[in-house]
């Protein structure tokens, strides 16, 4: 994991220095690869499965899968055969002795589980090589055809409901049916979706499951919000978005990316979190190996490839807005520059700069959040209003570098909570959710109590929220609220005096404890935006 977000980072930024650690990385690996093909660190009696009545789980296939994954990100950007031909020798030796795979093998772990991120590493090698061993494995001897394992809620003997391993597989049948175009292999993620959206699974940070299993039942606390699994459900919902180009999915990227992701994240960058829950104190996680911390380095590192696409009509898609600059060669071998200027999502202005190699016309779509009603564009010459929830195209004839303002309007919104959040709401201003830090609101008691059972029966009052307040205790040209609330007890009373003024931070503040509280009148709130049935290809996007 380490060596597919090292050559990315490298390969973005151009820094030497990340290029020497990439480089490093890999010549490490290669150097220690054994010449059957292995590379890993398990005593040789334990190497692929683990012999007769030994105890533990063998992860052994999995790591190298990773392993397999990162040398081809850096043979697809660095160009170096050495790590093409390592990652192939790793393949044959998982292929040449697969189908030894002892009957003790799954006993306590699902199959799925225990060689999640193989069936990608196999398919980009295929693409790769067009080696048809590879894609025979995809289709026949592992088949991905076969592979349908329900939604699991609960975890029990197998980990069936292992959120990472089961988007890992939906992601490795996504780029089946690309080879193929097998309708049958988008059936577990429309399930994974639908469950998602329609059915409670998608908590309103972005995160999802508890102790890394499924769950629908909107539980805050504790073991919420695996890493692993909030980076595949990016990478999910990315490669949906270029399978049918639907909004919903770059909305459902930015918010998670803004609010589950980045809190997972010591505002310092040095520490990172297994779980990121939003109700109750969070943990950092104490190593900076295992599963969690790569798979953070690893979608951070892909970030970068969220923001800007071709499109299917020769044009360019901007996704997500940051201050950035990304050069994008189109078919008839223009190239167009596309610089962004904002500090979104601080504000919901950004200005975005087209530089084309020479003059011609081309449509620029943009995507419109759900929640941004009343965005505008302007042009020297024309404006446009823009409606949410969708890619806006403008067509236009591009000549030398031209700006174009796009305003995305930020009122901040209070979000019903649904199941065990029923009753109450949270704060919302663009793609980012406020919550409460109690060491920022040392004066807010309950009967001079302050647990969180207490302090979650707040009555916020929705009249008195503030203007938006620029604060950096979180990042740099960060944001916060204020707003008057009563106790509990003043339900019904809101015409006595407040009691107290708290202050909302961002969600990635890592003393945020609590976002959902109750408000006296509930007719102020909106549905989460997000909470939808999943458009998938074929379905009319």
């Amino acid at each position: 994991m380490l060596i597919d977000a090292c050559a990315r980072l490298a390969a973005y930024s151009g820094d030497p220095q990340l290029r020497a650690i990439k480089d490093r990385l890999v010549n490490t690996v290669i150097e220690n690869q054994l010449p059957n093909g292995y590379s890993g660190f398990y005593r040789e009696d334990r190497r692929l499965w683990n012999p007769p009545g030994s105890r533990g789980d063998n992860w052994d296939i999995h790591e190298m899968a990773f392993l397999i994954e990162g040398l081809l990100t850096d043979y697809e950007l660095f160009g170096d055969r050495r790590s093409l031909e390592a990652a192939r020798k790793t393949a044959d030796l998982i292929l040449a002795h697969y189908d030894e795979m002892p009957p003790h093998y799954t006993n306590r772990v699902d199959l799925h589980v225990l060689n999640t991120g193989l069936d990608g590493a196999i398919l980009k090698l295929y693409r790769h090589t067009g080696d048809g061993r590879y894609l025979d494995f995809s289709t026949r001897r592992k088949s991905l055809y076969a592979w349908n394992t329900p939604i699991v809620i609960g975890r029990r003997l197998g980990v069936s409901g292992h959120m990472f391993a089961y988007l890992a597989m939906c992601l490795a049948q996504q780029d089946l049916y690309r080879l193929t175009g097998d309708d049958v292999l988008l059936n577990q993620t429309r399930r994974a979706m639908g469950f998602l959206l329609a059915e409670d699974g998608l908590t309103i940070t972005g995160s999802a499951g508890q102790r890394e299993i499924w769950t629908n039942d909107q539980d805050g606390e504790g073991e919420l919000g695996e890493t692993c699994a909030t980076a595949y459900q990016l990478r999910v919902y990315e490669s949906l978005l270029r399978l049918t180009g639907e909004s919903l999915y770059g909305d459902l990227i930015e918010r998670t990316v803004f609010n589950g992701l980045f809190g997972a994240q010591s505002p310092d960058g040095k520490r990172l979190r297994y779980f990121t829950p939003f109700e109750g104190p969070r943990q950092y996680y104490p190593h900076q190996h295992m599963c969690c911390p790569g798979n953070f380095r690893r979608i951070i590192s892909e970030l970068p490839g969220m923001v800007c696409y071709t499109t299917a009509d020769s044009g360019v898609a901007v996704n997500l807005y940051t201050a950035s600059e990304a050069t994008i060669p189109l078919e008839d071998g223009r190239e167009v520059r596309i610089r962004q200027v904002t500090d979104y999502p601080t504000s919901g202005r950004i200005e975005i700069h087209v530089k084309v190699s020479r003059p011609g016309a081309f449509p620029l779509w943009l995507r419109i959040p759900r929640w941004a009603k009343g965005a505008t564009v302007r042009l020297p010459g024309w404006s446009l209003d823009l409606a949410p929830g969708r890619f806006a195209r403008l067509e236009h004839h591009w000549s030398g570098e031209e700006t174009l303002v796009l305003d995305l309007p930020m009122q901040p919104r209070f979000v019903l909570g649904r199941q065990r959040q029923a009753g109450r709401v949270a704060l919302m201003r663009g793609p980012l959710i406020y919550g409460f830090n109690p060491d920022a609101n040392p004066e807010a008691t309950v009967n001079g109590r302050r647990t969180l059972h207490e302090l979650g029966r707040l009555l916020l009052d929705p009249r008195t929220l503030g203007d938006v307040l620029p604060d950096d205790s979180v990042r740099p040209g960060g944001t916060a609220f204020r707003i008057k609330a009563w106790r509990e007890s003043r339900s019904g009373l809101t015409d006595t005096p407040h009691e107290f003024t708290l202050k909302l931070t961002e969600f990635p503040d890592p003393g945020c404890q609590l976002i959902y509280f109750k408000i006296p009148d509930y007719s102020v709130a909106v549905d989460d935006e997000l909470i939808a049935e999943p458009p998938m290809p074929g379905s009319g996007s």
